[in-house]
């Protein structure tokens, strides 16, 4: 896991017996939670798009992971 991953969000042990009844154990570690706050700052961000006549969806997404870094920053001060 990178430094700019900050950990993970939603991680999650599945068990499972498949088809041939094998036991299959699966970990999933979730998204990252950079993607997370990247993810719910996008909600906002997208509800006001149209009304941001100079932003293209690249600088939209570039935003959304700078408001990321910086609530992880301060989720780490």
């Amino acid at each position: 896991m990178s430094e700019k991953d900050c950990g993970s969000a939603f991680p999650y042990h599945h068990t499972f017996v498949d088809e041939r009844g094998q036991l299959i154990d699966s970990h999933c570690k979730g998204l990252s939670v950079r993607d997370w706050f990247a993810r719910m700052a996008l909600l906002g961000m997208v509800g006001q798009y149209f009304e941001w006549t100079d932003r293209s969806p690249e600088k939209v997404a570039k935003a959304c992971y700078e408001f990321a870094d910086a609530m992880d920053k301060e989720r780490n001060a």
